[in-house]
């Protein structure tokens, strides 16, 4: 290895054998099964929107991408704010609370949102479940940061991508259309593809981000501790 980096072995053991374990495997875990879910329901919503409410691209995204320009900087600003106001309140575990509390109102959000009558109130309930995932996002890498060493993190921060890409990125889109395949058997039936798999996932990624909230509290609490 070069001077100054970690070999791999040492970062898996520190990943699966550290007190650093319970908040960083449930994290990746999470952020995989989470991806499955929002990215594959997100690749086809355009094709959702078009054979349920007759919705065109031309149609929706101009809309769309206008609600994201103004969704994505007031979530990230929410965000951080509503994680700082928990820090300063006390609370060890504010990044990991704020994910938390993310998943539970996004889930059913992802699980009603496609079987909204109309196209205003389906996209309502999406645009709203993608603030909470753009608002928590950066307390996710924070928590990361807080119970990773510095020499590790380059590789902590690599693995997370690799396991958002790969596995959620990549995954998400066969999933769904697997599911209206070989589950419901008709394109009509898109709709309930993308209930079943945000029904299946989110709860998943829900419990795995729960796990992790207790550990990552303590991990705060001691790393203020030792800088102290």
């Amino acid at each position: 290895t070069k001077k100054g980096s970690v070999p791999v072995k040492e970062v898996a053991g520190f990943l699966f054998k550290s007190r650093a374990s319970p908040v960083l495997v449930p994290i990746l875990l999470a952020a995989a099964v989470g991806q499955i879910e929002s990215v594959g329901i997100g690749s086809w919503r355009p094709v959702f929107y078009e054979r349920t409410y007759g919705w065109t691209p031309a149609e929706f995204a101009p809309i769309m991408g206008t609600a994201n320009l103004i969704i994505a900087p007031l979530a990230l600003i929410g965000g951080a704010w509503l994680t700082e106001r928990m820090h300063k309140s006390g609370r060890h575990d504010a990044n990991m609370r704020v994910v938390l509390w993310a998943n539970i109102i996004g889930l059913p959000l992802a699980v009603l949102g496609p079987l909204m009558p109309t196209f205003w109130l389906a996209l309502v309930l999406s645009l709203a479940s993608l603030a909470l995932v753009i608002g928590s996002a950066p307390a996710v890498l924070a928590a990361m940061q807080v119970v990773t060493p510095n020499e590790m993190r380059a590789q902590v921060n690599a693995l997370y991508m690799l396991t958002v890409s790969v596995l959620g990125q990549g995954l998400g889109p066969t999933v769904v259309a697997l599911v209206t395949d070989f589950v419901f058997q008709s394109e009509a039936d898109l709709r309930y593809a993308m209930v079943l798999v945000a029904a299946v996932a989110n709860p998943i990624a829900l419990v795995l981000v729960w796990i992790s909230v207790k550990p990552y509290g303590r991990a705060y609490r001691e790393s203020v501790e030792a800088d102290a």
